[in-house]
């Protein structure tokens, strides 16, 4: 038996083929499975796993401080870097191993509906914040405007109602970030593990995100207890930025483990237009 020599050219990735999905509805308890699924899997290759969340998360503080442009180029490399967790995710539980090279597997494949996600992510953003501004614009600016006529300058305009306008802006930023969310929540995976185009996507992940609402409640919350945990105890020393930059590096595939566990559970394959779960219960046919 012949060993392939280290110089060859290396073998493009092949991804799956396309496939026919649909989102179902998952119980609340769920949301702590997805965690604890998600803990075991990065268990399996921690090392490796390790290694692509430092560059991940050293790529992602390298773009942000690109003048004029980091706020464009991060988002672009979160979700091509995203994918390339998801894939890396899907190779360890179907084949118990996977390669560095295999996490920028977005760079040469799906490239185009991925960046378009990105595009569209960061055109949304700039909306949402516009919106928010204009209304800033509209009250607290005409407030201002009409204490100048008064004669009484800024001096007129009370705290409370900037607080108060200051936190209607706040929660429409919330209000419309939430949707949005949800829409790119599942994207990058869909695209990169089931073909599927951009629009297609964000359609199925806004849906499973939407019908599973209370399974990631619980979801959020588990993470919401262990960051108070950890990180509160950490912001009385004064080496809180290192120790957090640390964190970030650890939990950062641990969370996208847990977004491929959740991918999993949500999204089941239709055979024969009738969505068939992994213990192979059946779903209402379509």
């Amino acid at each position: 038996m012949s060993t392939p020599s280290p110089y060859n050219t290396p073998t493009p990735q092949v991804l799956p083929e396309a496939r026919d999905i649909q989102a179902i509805k998952r119980p609340s308890s769920h949301g702590i499975s997805w965690c604890t699924s998600g803990a075991k899997l990065f268990s399996q290759e921690w090392l490796l796993f390790l290694a692509i969340g430092f560059i991940f998360v050293l790529l992602s503080v390298i773009s942000q401080l690109i003048p004029f442009i980091g706020w464009i180029i991060s988002p672009l490399l979160t979700i091509l870097l995203w994918a390339g967790f998801m894939y890396c995710c899907e190779n360890l539980e179907k084949q118990g191993q996977f390669s560095f090279n295999q996490f920028f597997v977005g760079f040469n494949q799906q490239t185009g509906p991925l960046l378009l996600l990105a595009a569209v992510y960061i055109s949304a953003m700039m909306l949402i914040f516009t919106i928010a501004g204009m209304f800033l614009l509209f009250t607290v600016g005409m407030d201002f405007l009409v204490a100048i006529q008064s004669h009484q300058g800024a001096s007129a305009m009370s705290e409370e109602r900037l607080l108060l306008f200051a936190m209607i802006a706040l929660l429409m930023i919330m209000a419309l970030t939430i949707p949005l969310l949800m829409a790119i929540w599942f994207a990058p995976t869909l695209i990169i593990l089931d073909q599927k185009p951009f629009w297609d996507a964000v359609k199925l992940s806004f849906q499973g995100c939407l019908c599973n609402m209370l399974p990631f409640l619980v979801y959020g919350l588990v993470f919401l207890v262990i960051a108070a945990v950890i990180l509160l105890p950490l912001f009385a020393s004064w080496y809180w930025l290192i120790a957090v930059f640390v964190l970030y590096i650890i939990f950062t595939p641990i969370v996208f483990c847990t977004i491929y566990t959740s991918y999993k559970d949500i999204f089941v394959q239709l055979n024969d237009g009738v969505a068939i779960d992994k213990s192979h219960s059946t779903i209402k046919s379509q």
